[in-house]
């Protein structure tokens, strides 16, 4: 049987998916390399290692064994470095190239162009998949079938990391939308209300949020806390993470392809049965408004991005849980353009390094400056061809809200979008102009 290094080295060499695809059919009765794709890119493991120890490679032991080894690294048995002392160790026990492989796995790249997805193909269930109920847009949706007297649920879209909450023989394990679980004991303050809150064998949905001396982190700081901890780092002492919540879900449901028939009205009352009166400081129910009308419900919208949120989730009463798409929960979004000064380029990496990666603008005031895409192949390839000519020019820029100053005490906007060139415009927006734009689309009249 073939080592997996080499394997792996002849997937490498072909640029081809279909060749790729079809060596690791060849191969599919190799549980060397099986293990070494699942243990590579299955989004529930973390080693919490981030740099190889140094080692000699002189052992010959079966790389399975050595891959099995590396669960004491995820269930963390061993943690710093007696992890890294217990990496040594397995990457002494194997030859050289199985060292290679056990390298890989540690850095989650295989480096040979086949993801899960591909090996996925060839071992069904490879990676395990993770069941998640995704919004609509507003025109996919007929919310005009609603029951608007009944009443709609309005709920904050708020700027957090979707979690999903399980809780089993009475424990709380905490997972992101990839499936992809915190390490035990980090979220300590939020695992601890849950179980005390809920019943066993259901799963809780929402966000997961970071404070800071009790107010809530802008979305990219708190995520970026949350990410790192997901990967072994610890909360600072001035951090904590809150839950906000929306659905509840018998645990048994939570799986592929899995649909639950409870309306959404029935859901949320049992949610709210279980969080009335109880006194928790890490876990609550996300902003919630019944609204009657699209007009109430982009009031609830308006009201929040006016305070800095990124909007609101409206839900049908009637809708049902399942793994999908639902047309029964719409993400309400606005968009708004402004005229803003090309100031220059910015590298591009991967495919756009011989182009440019996106432009920078500006108002005519200075006072808020962005990095804008959103751009077609064929357009940064026209645009990199003229790039120089464009400097100091006018193009206009979609974006959905404006971000308040951070570091560089400049406003921003929130995903900022290449609209077109404003060959007939030669000044750019104010600030101040910029805001009016945005006023006027969220005002209601």
């Amino acid at each position: 049987m073939k080592s997996v290094y080499s394997i792996l080295t002849e997937i490498a060499s072909t640029k081809s998916i279909k060749t790729k695809e079809a060596i690791i059919m060849r191969e599919r009765d190799n549980s060397g390399l099986r293990d070494t794709f699942a243990a590579t890119y299955d989004p529930t493991i973390s080693y919490y290692i981030k740099k190889i120890p140094v080692y000699e490679a002189k052992g010959n032991g079966k790389l399975t064994d050595a891959i099995k080894s590396l669960d004491n690294l995820s269930k963390r048995v061993f943690t710093g470095q007696a992890g890294i002392d217990h990496l040594q160790v397995i990457l002494e026990s194997v030859t050289a190239d199985d060292a290679k492989v056990i390298e890989r796995i540690i850095d989650r790249d295989l480096k040979c162009g086949a993801s899960d997805t591909l090996a996925s193909r060839v071992w069904t269930k490879l990676v395990p998949e993770f069941p998640y109920m995704r919004c609509s847009l507003l025109k996919a949706a007929k919310a005009d079938k609603w029951d608007w007297k009944r009443g709609v649920y309005s709920q904050l879209k708020g700027d957090g990391s979707f979690a999903n909450a399980d809780i089993a023989d009475d424990e709380a394990a905490i997972s992101t939308r990839s499936g992809k679980q915190y390490p035990v004991g980090v979220l300590k303050n939020i695992t601890d209300e849950l179980v005390s809150i809920f019943p066993n064998n259901v799963r809780i949905i929402g966000e997961m949020l970071v404070e800071r001396n009790g107010k809530v982190l802008a979305r990219e700081i708190g995520n970026g806390i949350l990410n790192s901890v997901s990967k072994g780092g610890v909360f600072e002492k001035t951090d904590r993470p809150i839950y906000m919540v929306w659905d509840i879900i018998p645990l048994g449901f939570a799986v592929a392809n899995g649909r639950y028939e409870h309306s959404y009205d029935v859901r949320y009352a049992e949610l709210t049965k279980f969080l009335t009166n109880k006194k928790t400081k890490s876990v609550s129910l996300i902003e919630t408004r019944i609204v009657h009308s699209m007009k109430e419900a982009y009031a609830h919208y308006f009201e929040l991005v006016k305070k800095g949120f990124e909007g609101t989730i409206i839900k049908n009463p009637n809708g049902v849980w399942f793994d999908g798409t639902s047309k029964d929960q719409v993400k309400l979004k606005v968009e708004f353009e402004v005229d803003l000064e090309i100031i220059g380029f910015n590298a591009g990496n991967g495919k756009n390094a011989a182009t440019f990666g996106s432009i920078e603008c500006k108002t005519a005031d200075n006072k808020l400056v962005v990095n804008v895409s959103g751009f077609s192949d064929s357009e940064r390839l026209r645009i990199h061809k003229i790039h120089k000519q464009l400097l100091g020019t006018i193009m206009a820029v979609k974006a959905n809200s404006i971000m308040p100053p951070a570091g560089s005490g400049v406003y921003s906007l929130f995903l900022p979008r290449f609209a077109e060139f404003r060959d007939d415009k030669k000044i750019a927006d104010t600030l101040a102009r910029v805001q009016e734009q945005f006023d006027a689309v969220i005002s209601i009249k």
